[in-house]
């Protein structure tokens, strides 16, 4: 593989990364949460309004593609976005996500429960 394209990939990652972590923070979850493999997950169910235990889907073959392009479209919705665009969320993840995470969408998800331990 030529090093320009190795380069691009990680120039990609770490643009997918800082904007699911503004994407995070928008919706009042941990931005830091986007760098921990199945957390992110977790925090994506979560912003999109649904139970982290939602994730437990995502290992069902079949029903995980099903899943994954439902929960972006369930996170578009919940910025005030289309379902159009939360199509474009899940396959064109690399656009659709900066978009979202640095342009003016206001997260608005009024019902997401309250996940952290109450004393």
């Amino acid at each position: 593989m030529s090093n320009s394209i190795i380069g691009l990939g990680i120039l990609l990652f770490l643009l997918e990364l800082a904007a699911l972590w503004v994407v995070f923070e928008k919706a009042d979850q941990p931005g830091w949460g986007a760098i921990i493999p199945i957390y992110n997950m977790v925090l994506l169910f979560r912003v999109g309004g649904l139970s982290g235990w939602w994730v437990l889907a995502l290992l069902v073959p079949l029903v995980n593609a099903i899943v994954g392009i439902w929960i972006w479209v369930k996170v578009a919705e919940n910025f005030r976005r289309s379902t159009l665009f939360g199509l474009g969320l899940a396959f064109i993840n690399f656009i659709f996500l900066p978009i979202l995470a640095f342009g003016g969408s206001e997260y608005i998800n009024a019902k997401i429960k309250d996940y952290k331990a109450k004393p």
